[in-house]
């Protein structure tokens, strides 16, 4: 698994010299490990640079676990309808240990647009959805996580004093809502709302996003705001993956 990761961070691929010299096993180990994954079809080598990478097989399967959750008849339905009344990106990241991860999209219609894959991992500090998550959090385990993680900065606005995110999160409980105004990267602005769900107790488990080019300022669009916070509470009410948080 941790090659896997390896080779998912490598678009160009590894060689089995680079992942033996990053993870600090031998080659021979490496190279059997990478034999068995390209003979089930996880990985394959092009021979003329020697570099091993994904193949699609995996991404397949992540589909069709996704698939099995039934999560795209429960909530892709509310996630184009507010990308059609947005215009732009409209997501859903689902909180899986301690991460962000984007599991359900509808895509911008636009011909300029912002474009994110699934499976990634949100920049906690930097985006909409990041803060929007950590803010709702108890304060001392959102501390934990921003100093576990780092706050990197990112770019010229990318918040990185910890108490300046404290402050930004008293301000996000406040009003309901995050943004991310050219923090995560130049050009990309973004709001989120916090997916609550009510069961033993009630938490925040993940969290909606519409992420546009800067020039279109959807974080400033009070219509757009509103629009967001309601499908992350349309959402919450039927969350497919109740007692599945950790």
């Amino acid at each position: 698994m941790a090659i896997i990761e390896m080779l998912s961070g490598s678009p160009q691929g590894c060689t089995v010299t680079d992942i033996s010299t990053e993870m600090g096993i031998n080659k021979g180990l490496i190279h059997r490990i990478l034999t068995s994954l390209s003979g089930q079809g996880y990985v394959y080598k092009d021979e003329l640079t020697q570099h091993y990478r994904l193949s699609t097989r995996l991404l397949g399967l992540a589909f069709r676990h996704v698939r099995s959750m039934e999560m795209y008849d429960l909530v892709l339905p509310i996630l184009r309808r507010l990308s059609d009344s947005s215009q732009e990106l409209a997501e859903l990241n689902w909180q899986q240990n301690g991460r962000l991860v984007l599991v359900a999209k509808a895509e911008s219609p636009r011909r300029v647009k912002v474009v994110d894959y699934f499976g990634e991992d949100l920049i906690l500090h930097a985006t909409a959805g990041g803060k929007v998550w950590l803010a709702n959090l108890p304060e001392d385990e959102a501390l934990r996580v921003l100093v576990e993680r780092g706050t990197p900065k990112l770019g010229e606005n990318t918040m990185s004093d910890l108490a300046q995110l404290q402050e930004e999160f008293r301000l996000i409980r406040e009003r309901g809502y995050a943004v991310n105004n050219q923090e995560s990267a130049d050009e990309v602005v973004a709001v989120a709302a916090p997916v609550w769900i009510s069961g033993p107790k009630r938490q925040v488990v993940g969290a909606v996003s519409v992420v546009s080019p800067a020039y279109r300022n959807v974080h400033r669009n009070p219509e757009i705001i509103e629009q967001t916070i309601a499908a992350a509470n349309e959402i919450g009410e039927i969350w497919p993956f109740m007692g599945l948080e950790r």
